[in-house]
């Protein structure tokens, strides 16, 4: 969840079985209306299991060869925040006949999605989306904790019969606070502009700045925090080092920060046509960076020294023309600079 990685979200699916993961995306209102009132909504696209190849389990897996609507995503996303349960979303908060008293619209608990001790245990995960280490860092909010999700979709391109490598959505789905929530937001850009395109480079900024505005009506004030610029005393993780996807090696064991940086980065690039899928540049020196961002035809900008903590694009993102940019963030660390 914190690295946003499709090839973990595939593995999670495979163990679960193509009937399992279906009935659990079923159980959080994927494929059916919501029946919140709004004309003509959408049930979104989700096929009878049965239908799934392989490949087909693996994408929905990552959220591809699947349609959700905001607002199915929004109220799955609750079934977290209320422990567990499904509630029906709902437009109109009270009504009243002509004259008459206001009368609140009843809440209907449709559903148990997932246990109350499992729904605590993905929020405080989703938690760590929103640090340091996660995609979703840009979403922090000042003295308030936020749980959250990104999410980059390729979309469909009907004429070529494939998806799109130019046009996404970029997703943020945030729960605040996380200790105590109140608020479920759902961000979703139509294809953002511009070399950053992913939900953590667009989506979550944003939310973070709707979340301050609507916490401060409920009395909680609060700002967008700024990305910390700490390095991670943490463990990363490296792209996998082969020259194509399907042709998969055994994982190697995780590197450190500071064993990656004792050898020069391993020649990696994988480009289709003019995009590129950008690569890790994060414990690098600026030499190694440099030398890495030359192989990948990149343009640098490099800012401070030491070791690199921050990257934009992240990592993974597609990024398109002939020589792209990227800028990254340098701190000493000790011993350094």
């Amino acid at each position: 969840l914190w690295h946003s990685s499709n090839v973990g979200a595939v593995k999670i699916a495979q163990g679960l079985g193509p009937r399992a993961h279906f009935d659990t995306l079923e159980r959080f209102g994927f494929g059916t209306s919501t029946k919140a009132g709004f004309p003509f909504e959408s049930s979104g696209i989700l096929r009878p299991w049965q239908d799934w190849q392989p490949l087909d389990h693996a994408t929905i897996a990552f959220g591809q060869g699947i349609s959700v609507t905001p607002v199915q995503l929004a109220a799955a996303t609750a079934a977290l925040a209320n422990e567990g349960v499904w509630v029906r979303p709902k437009l109109i908060a009270e009504r009243r006949s002509a004259a008459g008293p206001w009368r609140p619209t009843p809440v209907e608990r449709v559903r148990r999605v997932v246990s109350a001790t499992t729904a605590r245990t993905i929020l405080a995960m989703m938690e760590g989306v929103v640090g340091p280490e996660g995609t979703g860092r840009r979403a922090g909010l000042r003295d308030v904790r936020v749980a959250g999700k990104t999410g980059t979709a390729q979309k469909f391109d009907r004429e070529i019969g494939t998806y799109s490598q130019d046009r996404y959505l970029a997703w943020f789905i945030g729960i605040v606070p996380a200790d105590d929530p109140r608020l479920v937001i759902v961000v979703a850009l139509d294809e953002p502009k511009g070399q950053a395109h992913g939900g953590g480079d667009v989506a979550a900024p944003l939310f973070a700045k709707v979340a301050a505005s609507h916490l401060s009506r409920l009395g909680i004030v609060t700002s967008p925090m700024p990305v910390r610029a700490e390095r991670p005393e943490t463990q990363v993780v490296t792209l996998p080092r082969e020259p194509a996807p399907e042709k998969r090696r055994p994982a190697k064991p995780l590197e450190t920060a500071d064993s990656r940086a004792a050898t020069p980065p391993a020649p990696l690039v994988i480009r289709l046509g003019n995009r590129l899928l950008l690569p890790d540049f994060i414990g690098l020196s600026p030499a190694e960076a440099r030398k890495l961002a030359a192989l990948n035809r990149l343009q640098l900008e490099a800012e401070g020294s030491g070791r690199a903590i921050e990257q934009a694009p992240a990592p993974g993102t597609i990024v398109a023309g002939p020589q792209p940019r990227v800028r990254v963030r340098f701190v000493a660390t000790t011993g350094e600079g």
